[in-house]
C-alpha cells in the first residue's frame, strides 16, 4: 500500500478519544516550547549584543540557524537542554569557532570554502568582526587569485544580496520609526540623509525612460527621498562595503595590468593606496588635503575634512561610513574629530575640490 492509498483508506479513521486527548496536549505543549524557544532566543540576542560585538563574535543569522547548531552538537538532549546552552555566552564563541573552523577549512576536512555558497560567505562577512587582511585572503581564495570574471561575477551576486536585503529590512520600519528616527536627527543638529539626485543630463536613455514612466505615475522626482540605510540602519553592511571596495579596486588593478606594463614594485599600489575602511584613494586624499586651501578666515581643519569628506562621496551609490573617515583623517593627518560630526557643504569649496580632484585623475594618467 503506498501513500495515497493509505490516506484514503483512513482518512475518515477516528483515534480513540484517550489517545485523542494525549496527542493534542501533546502539541499543544510542543507550541509552548517553541514559543518558550524563540522568546529565549530574542532575549539572549537583546543581552549578549554587546558581548557580540566586543569580542567579535559571529552573531547567528536567524533562529533556526544556532538552534540547529546546538541540535547538532548534542543530538540526545531534549528542547529545554537546548534551550539552557543556548542562554549561555559561551554557546556563541561555540558557534563563532565552529564557522571559523568551516571558513579555514580545518572542520571535518573541508577545503577552505568548497561548503560555502556565496550568500553564505555573505552572510559570514556581514555578521563577523573580520580582519582586512581576513577579507582580503578569503577573496583571494574564492576568486582564484583576483581573476577579473571571477571578481565581476561575486559583484553581481553581492549587489543583489545588497538589494534583497536591503529591502528586507526597510520593510521592517513603520513609517512612525521612520519620522522618529529624522526627528531625533533633527534634534541632534545632524542632516538628514538624501539619497543624491541625478540630473536629467547624466541618465542614460534607459534611464530617462524609467523616469518618464514613474512621473506618469505620479512619482516626483524633484522631491528628495530619504536614504533609509543610512537614517536607520548605517552599519549593517559596513563590511560588504568593505568587501565591494576590496573587488573593485582589484578589478580596476587588473584592468590597469591588461593595458600597460607593470614592474614587480608597482604590482600591488592600487590595494596599497586604497583604504579597505572607506574605499578612499590615500594618494587622493593627501593631494587634496595639501592642495585645498581658503582665504576665508573660519576655515580650519575640521571645514577642510568636512569638504573633502563630500567630494570624496561623489559618485558613489552610499556615503562613506562617518567613524572610518575620521579614524583615516587621524592616521593620516593627526587630526582628531573627536565628538564633532561631518557637516555642512559650500559650493565654492566643492568647485575648487573638483577641480583638484580632476588634476589629480590627470596627474594620474
Amino acid at each position: 500500500m503506498n501513500r495515497k492509498e493509505f490516506e484514503e483508506k483512513y482518512k475518515n479513521a477516528k483515534l480513540p478519544e484517550d489517545l485523542q486527548e494525549l496527542l493534542n496536549n501533546a502539541a499543544k505543549d510542543a507550541n509552548l516550547i517553541l514559543s518558550e524557544y524563540e522568546t529565549e532566543y530574542q532575549k539572549i540576542q537583546h543581552s549578549y549584543s554587546s558581548f557580540f560585538h566586543t569580542n567579535g563574535i559571529i552573531k547567528p543569522y536567524d533562529i533556526k540557524e544556532f538552534f540547529s547548531w546546538i541540535a547538532n552538537r548534542y543530538p540526545d538532549k531534549n528542547l529545554s537542554f537546548i534551550i539552557e546552552v543556548a542562554k549561555n555566552p559561551n554557546s556563541y564563541k561555540m558557534f563563532h569557532d565552529y564557522n571559523l573552523s568551516l571558513f579555514n577549512g580545518k572542520d571535518n576536512n573541508i577545503t577552505n570554502l568548497d561548503a560555502w555558497n556565496i550568500n553564505e560567505i555573505f552572510d559570514f562577512i556581514r555578521n563577523e568582526d573580520i580582519a582586512e587582511f581576513d577579507i582580503y585572503k578569503l577573496l583571494k581564495n574564492y576568486t582564484e587569485n583576483f581573476d577579473s570574471e571571477i571578481i565581476r561575477s561575486v559583484l553581481k551576486d553581492l549587489e543583489f544580496y545588497l538589494f534583497v536585503e536591503k529591502e528586507e529590512i526597510e520593510a521592517k520600519f513603520s513609517f512612525d520609526e521612520v519620522d522618529s528616527a529624522i526627528a531625533l536627527r533633527k534634534e541632534k543638529g545632524l542632516e538628514i540623509p538624501y539619497y543624491k539626485s541625478i540630473e536629467a543630463n547624466e541618465l542614460t536613455e534607459k534611464q530617462k525612460q524609467f523616469r518618464r514612466q514613474a512621473e506618469e505615475k505620479g512619482f516626483n522626482f524633484d522631491n528628495p527621498i530619504i536614504n533609509k540605510e543610512q537614517l536607520l540602519f548605517p552599519y549593517e553592511f559596513m563590511n560588504l562595503y568593505r568587501l565591494k571596495n576590496l573587488l573593485n579596486s582589484k578589478l580596476q588593478g587588473n584592468n590597469k595590468k591588461s593595458n600597460e606594463p607593470i614592474t614587480k614594485s608597482n604590482n600591488n599600489d592600487t590595494i596599497k593606496n586604497i583604504d579597505l575602511d572607506t574605499g578612499i584613494d590615500k594618494d587622493l586624499l593627501n593631494y587634496l588635503s595639501e592642495n585645498f586651501r581658503s582665504s576665508d578666515k573660519r576655515f580650519n581643519d575640521l571645514t577642510k575634512y568636512n569638504q573633502i569628506y563630500r567630494v570624496l562621496n561623489n559618485g558613489r551609490e552610499y556615503n562613506i561610513e562617518h567613524r572610518a573617515y575620521k579614524k583615516l583623517i587621524k592616521e593620516l593627518f593627526g587630526f582628531d574629530y573627536l565628538n564633532r560630526e561631518i557637516k555642512g557643504e559650500t559650493k565654492k569649496h566643492q568647485t575648487q575640490l573638483d577641480k583638484h580632484t580632476k588634476n589629480y585623475n590627470d596627474l594620474k594618467k
